[in-house]
């Protein structure tokens, strides 16, 4: 795996700590973590990321969810790799299934890195550009 840098959102502050731990135990990534859409928004303005991974319901306005914030990812720099997360089992993923990597809360470090991979295969094979 190559050096990435990683960001991390989602607006439960165990999660968050959760998910950045994990991303950690992998040397070769620098792992940036936000707790909300404004904070993520300001990270992906000024720093290259890699991989999104990120809540898709953000506490708050419906219209600063992980699902829009992935749109503007995507915007900032189109090769980004999007892992999108939910604890929702109603939550529905729809064009995003995709071309990002979807994952249903809880699940593992083990879980994690393979999104990030396929996620990033995702990013690299020409679906780089658009959701659907």
């Amino acid at each position: 795996m190559n050096h990435k840098i990683i960001l991390v959102v989602d607006d439960d502050h165990d999660v968050l700590s959760a998910l950045k731990d994990a991303c950690l135990t992998q040397s070769d990534q620098q792992i940036l973590g936000a707790p909300d859409f404004a904070e993520a928004l300001a990270i992906l303005s000024t720093t290259k990321v890699d991989v999104l991974v990120a809540d898709v319901l953000l506490s708050g306005n419906e219209d600063k969810s992980g699902v829009a914030l992935s749109f503007e990812a995507l915007e900032a720099w189109p090769n980004i790799a999007l892992v999108l997360i939910s604890a929702d089992p109603a939550a529905t993923f729809g064009e995003h299934s995709k071309r990002a990597v979807c994952l249903q809360k809880p699940f593992g470090r083990d879980v994690l890195f393979d999104a990030i991979e396929q996620a990033t295969f995702k990013a690299r094979s020409g679906n780089q550009r658009s959701l659907p």
